[in-house]
């Protein structure tokens, strides 16, 4: 295995990891983790869906069609509980995997040696963090913040009463 095969396995599994424990809360899409509120699992699939986009614009140029859900789903915002605010959350979750699956096939294209090239398209306000310094750190955040995402999904869960699930 080389690092790209690391990459894609990470990235499909982080995936698979998310929709899981998502698409069990179908009965519940906005049910929150805690008494005092916190991510639901329909806010948790449009905010990965909207950081998804932005990471591939970032590795591509190309809009994201997830763009549409930012003011409600992106990075800072607050969940409410009225489905109206939100997509469904078989929406939300089709629209991020068609999205990781976009960053899959361009991970795919890319030689071991790109992953320490910086991405194409960093914006200026970003370019001094180490996130955005190589296409490598890029991906592992990516990776990563599924992964913290998927906590809030399994929170979820368990605030809806169900057992604790492996992914």
């Amino acid at each position: 295995m080389n690092a790209i095969d690391l990459v894609v396995s990470a990235l499909e599994t982080s995936r698979e990891w998310a929709v899981g424990p998502a698409r069990d809360m179908a009965d519940k899409p906005l049910c929150q983790p805690t008494p005092n509120g916190g991510n639901h699992p329909t806010w948790v699939m449009a905010h990965l869906a909207v950081s998804e986009g932005g990471f591939l614009e970032i590795m591509t140029g190309e809009p994201s069609p997830a763009a549409k859900w930012k003011d409600t789903c992106g990075q800072g915002t607050e969940p409410t509980t009225d489905p109206d605010d939100y997509p469904s959350l078989e929406e939300a979750i089709e629209l991020f995997s068609r999205l990781r699956d976009r960053t899959i096939e361009f991970v795919g294209k890319q030689t071991v040696d790109d992953l320490g090239k910086p991405p194409m398209h960093v914006p200026p306000q970003l370019a001094k963090f180490d996130t955005f310094q190589t296409l490598g750190n890029l991906l592992n955040v990516v990776t990563l913040h599924t992964a913290v995402h998927i906590g809030q999904l399994c929170d979820a869960r368990r605030a809806n009463g169900r057992k604790p699930s492996v992914a």
